[in-house]
């Protein structure tokens, strides 16, 4: 992520955009490719992606939303408008 400073609204967007990244139907690391892996394990094939890279890929956008999230929380106890800049 980004040093440069961000205001609530722009965290809060960030925060919604990374998560549609993890459920899209059209990312790379999106729900999809977990549920076809659960769909091949369950009939006995081989998975068609590999989950580890895919859960490594998956666990650094969360981590991303986490350290956001953090941040947001910091801007409502600072009572920082949405419009002015987050640390």
């Amino acid at each position: 992520m980004s040093k440069t400073k961000m205001s609530r609204n722009e965290i809060e967007q960030k925060i919604r955009d990374l998560k549609t990244r993890l459920s899209c139907q059209e990312s790379e690391i999106g729900d999809w490719k977990i549920a076809k892996c659960i769909e091949y394990s369950t009939l006995g094939m081989e998975p068609p992606y590999d989950l580890q890279e895919l859960h490594g890929q998956r666990q650094l956008v969360r981590d991303e939303i986490g350290v956001l999230e953090e941040q947001l929380v910091k801007c409502k106890e600072d009572g920082i408008p949405a419009e002015e800049q987050a640390v």
